[in-house]
């Protein structure tokens, strides 16, 4: 209903360039959790004392900017013992990756330390590095670890010139996260978190195939390095920066992509595509303000002139950009050492329909290899997969191939298979090995590449 009236009032959503409000300033809040052995708690005139001691070591113009910031009052210190502290969300932080270290120090902690400052969106983001930096510094001095509130995680530690460059030049990949949540359909919610930071909507992507969150990661990344150029690029220098301003920029529907300004997003040196690559992609943003107390969202959808959704368009947006594509196997169909991994794969199906049907682990992905028939010849084209929901002996899936022969399908298309069709299983693990794929460690003995790929018997 608040779409249909948002739609009546406002016309078709994305008929237009987006608009967005930029709250400026913003404040910036960092936090450590340390251990005091002894004494008295910690005030934060001693703790400012410890991080302008700590800055000297970062090269300038960096650390003396932050010295002055610092010297000039521009940082809020509040420190608390730890039952005072508002509880952590532990569950949550475990959820964002928090490292055995990192939760030793976190639970090992008896106070807390919060640091914030005022923040203009446009660079150099003096208030952003200043409570980073704040708080990174009596980590250092205490044996802490540095909390980010906004996503919430804890923070590891990196070499200082990653974490802290002398350019002031905001990595994106260390500034949000990109959590995905699977529903009820075998398909995933991917949403970023810490876009407040730029006083911008987070991202999402909806109906993501559970084989792809992990590639997509960079792509979101992208987007996000890309939005937040944009709306600092179009902040001036005009407005008094003490007083409370709302300012907005506009921007799309669409925009490209390419794999430079992925690099960027991650710190890193663009390397040209790959030949056949083309390396670039249009994305449409769909604006999604959010109900009174919640989120806004910018969703990436197909641009216009894409007839497809959900996972063929992901597919072939990966395509496009990373070249992410399987190539079809040639396999004789009277093969002796195929047939016994077919036998092999049967034989250990149920065990593994089970483990699904149990749950999928975080990080886990469940394929099976189907041969679809092709009306032109008596052979079947032999692609993978990837499992959605098992109900019964029906399985829901996602095409993860790109056929040769079946025009008629594409990668990332939904298709509907029984246990009777399966020829073959494939789990990969978070670490990136793998169980199954037997009639692909088959194909490979033979001089073929391995998982994940089609045979074409």
């Amino acid at each position: 209903m608040f779409e249909f009236f948002s739609r009546f009032f406002h016309g078709k959503p994305n008929d237009g360039p987006i608009t967005i409000a930029l709250p400026d300033p913003l404040t910036m809040i960092y936090g450590t959790y340390f251990r005091v052995e002894s004494g008295d708690d910690p005030t934060p005139d001693e703790l400012r004392s410890e991080i302008v001691s700590w800055l000297v070591q970062l090269n300038e113009p960096l650390g003396p900017a932050l010295t002055a910031w610092v010297e000039k009052g521009l940082l809020s210190i509040l420190v608390s013992r730890g039952e005072e502290a508002p509880p952590a969300p532990i569950s949550l932080l475990q959820a964002m990756g928090m490292g055995a270290e990192e939760e030793r120090r976190f639970k090992e902690a008896t106070h807390v330390a919060i640091f914030s400052s005022p923040d203009r969106l446009q660079p150099p983001r003096f208030g952003l590095w200043a409570a980073w930096t704040a708080a990174r510094a009596i980590a250092d001095s205490r044996s802490g670890v540095v909390i980010d509130v906004a996503l919430p995680r804890l923070l590891n530690d990196l070499p200082m010139h990653e974490e802290f460059p002398d350019d002031f030049r905001v990595v994106m990949s260390k500034q949000i996260v990109v959590p995905f949540s699977r529903d009820r359909r075998g398909l995933c919610w991917m949403t970023t978190k810490g876009m407040s930071k730029f006083g911008l909507p987070e991202l999402e992507i909806v109906d993501v195939p559970p084989n792809l969150p992990d590639s997509l990661v960079p792509v979101i990344n992208g987007v996000a390095s890309i939005l937040v150029e944009m709306s600092m690029t179009n902040f001036g220098d005009e407005a008094d920066s003490e007083a409370e301003a709302e300012r907005s920029f506009s921007f799309g529907p669409e925009i490209r992509i390419n794999t430079a300004q992925i690099a960027e997003a991650f710190g890193e040196q663009p390397v040209p595509p790959e030949e056949g690559v083309r390396g670039w992609s249009t994305i449409r943003l769909e604006y999604r303000p959010g109900r009174r107390g919640q989120e806004s969202f910018l969703r990436l959808v197909p641009p216009s002139h894409f007839n497809h959704k959900g996972g063929v368009w992901l597919n072939s947006l990966l395509v496009d950009l990373l070249g992410v594509k399987r190539e079809i196997l040639v396999v004789a169909d009277d093969d002796e050492v195929m047939a016994k991994a077919h036998a092999q794969a049967l034989e250990t199906l149920p065990d593994f329909k089970r483990r699904f049907q149990e749950g999928p682990e975080l990080g886990q992905q469940y394929f099976v290899k189907h041969g679809f028939s092709r009306d032109d010849s008596e052979y079947h084209e032999f692609m993978w997969v990837v499992v959605k929901t098992w109900t019964g002996n029906r399985i829901q899936g996602i095409l993860a191939n790109d056929p040769r022969h079946r025009i008629d399908l594409r990668s990332g298309q939904a298709v509907t298979l029984t246990d009777a069709d399966v020829f073959d299983w494939l789990l990969t693990l978070p670490d990136g090995t793998h169980e199954g794929g037997f009639t692909n460690i088959a194909a490979a003995a033979q001089g073929h590449e391995e998982v994940p790929n089609d045979d074409d018997e």
